[in-house]
């Protein structure tokens, strides 16, 4: 009596053949020599094709185009001499899925806020043998991307030659923090082919910016608004951020109005500071960018005046009373400047000037009396007004002279003749 049995990994992968070895038994004792056995008879419902070297019990059946399956397989062994046939032996062949891996393809995977999560990754076979590397291709459908955060509007795109392209829009991450772990999973829709999945660990950061001005050092007269230029730009895509608040510390911020591209016109209110040199602290911030600063130094200068009178001489006879004006104008603004502190040198020993606000100017009202000295009086006007004016100045020259006179004298009218004159030769 004998019997038969197999040996071996009955599993083998979609393209591969599978090695068997053949165990022959003489049930009454001793052994079965290749040379005693006429036939081995593989069949199935697949075709079997067997390779074997005659002098061995290990065959390999070709079993590399058999589906994904598990089939049944019967060996028929035949024996010569005195050894009787052993039951017909059946056994099962598993043909399993090619494995396969799911890989990204290199990548910074740090990603600015307010852009899509983009990542491009390989399917491919990664079984060994015939088919390694084999690209899969036409599974956009299968993939299935998951994480803790609800994710919706993901698109797959097929690139090609096993690529493809994971799109996870920037409203799935607004808000939620800077670090992320996504799984990306594919279950092809052949047996062919093993699942495989990936797991993506990737961080957000704000967007890189830059922030600049037209200029740092400014200088202006006191009290008048201050207009500077910023620029806030996008570094990561070389564009204006057009979204930006604009502050100011301290806060003399007008108003900070966008123009176009990430420029920005900005107002500054000069009248809280001094006269001298003032550190501003300018910053934009934008959602989803690191808010920038810069230093602008103001220099604010005293308001440039102008002193003018609207005579520079006067000639007063003695006794007499003269009017003439001063305009004290600030030339930064092009204004008249009301209660000016007026101090006036001069030689005059008369009376003193009366000085009256007209609404636009100075009104002077110079009065002299018949007993002032005749000669000429130098009058220095000094108008001021705190720290933040310059001081104005101006000189009139006033001459007291005598009055003109003019000198007549009256003759006695003619007498009438009323007469007869004889005149003779």
């Amino acid at each position: 009596l004998t019997a038969v049995n197999l040996v071996g990994d009955l599993t083998t992968a979609y393209g591969a053949n599978t090695t068997v070895t053949v165990s022959l038994t003489d049930l009454d004792g001793g052994t079965i020599l290749i040379g005693s056995v006429t036939s081995f008879t593989f069949s199935s419902t697949q075709p079997v094709q067997v390779y074997n070297s005659p002098s061995g019990f290990t065959f390999d059946l070709d079993t590399d185009n058999w589906p994904v399956s598990t089939i049944q397989v019967t060996l028929s062994v035949v024996l010569s001499g005195n050894y009787d046939n052993p039951t017909n032996y059946v056994f099962y062949v598993t043909i399993r899925s090619l494995q396969t891996t799911l890989y990204n393809a290199p990548t910074n995977l740090l990603f600015t806020q307010t852009s899509d999560f983009t990542i491009d990754v390989h399917f491919n076979v990664s079984e060994i043998g015939q088919y390694y590397g084999l690209p899969i291709n036409g599974e956009a459908g299968q993939f299935l991307v998951t994480s803790s955060l609800t994710l919706s509007g993901t698109t797959i795109t097929p690139l090609g030659n096993g690529m493809y392209r994971i799109m996870i829009p920037w409203s799935n991450f607004d808000g939620q923090g800077t670090d992320f772990t996504i799984n990306i999973g594919v279950t092809p829709s052949s047996n062919l082919y093993s699942s495989a999945s990936i797991v993506i660990q990737f961080q957000y950061r704000p967007i890189i910016s830059d922030l600049t001005a037209n200029l740092y050092t400014v200088s202006t007269p006191y009290n008048m608004d201050v207009t500077i230029h910023l620029y806030f730009t996008d570094r990561d895509s070389s564009t204006g951020i057009t979204t930006a608040t604009i502050s100011a510390n301290p806060d003399i911020l007008i108003s900070g109005l966008h123009i176009t591209n990430g420029d920005y016109q900005v107002i500054l209110d000069s009248s809280t500071l001094s006269i001298g040199s003032h550190a501003i602290n300018l910053t934009a911030s934008a959602p989803g960018y690191d808010s920038k600063w810069v230093i602008v130094t103001i220099i604010v200068t005293q308001i440039h005046t102008d002193a003018n009178p609207s005579t520079i001489y006067l000639e007063i006879p003695s006794g007499n009373t003269k009017v003439f004006t001063i305009s004290w104008t600030d030339l930064d603004n092009s204004l008249p400047i009301q209660t000016a502190i007026i101090n006036i040198s001069h030689n005059w020993n008369g009376t003193a000037p009366v000085i009256i606000w007209t609404g636009t100017q100075y009104q002077i009202t110079f009065e002299t009396t018949a007993s002032d000295s005749l000669g000429i009086y130098l009058l220095w006007f000094n108008f001021t007004k705190g720290a933040e004016y310059q001081p104005g100045y101006c000189e009139i020259q006033i001459e007291i002279r005598s009055h003109d006179t003019i000198l007549t004298a009256d003759s006695p009218p003619p007498t009438a003749f009323n007469a007869i004159i004889n005149v003779t030769a």
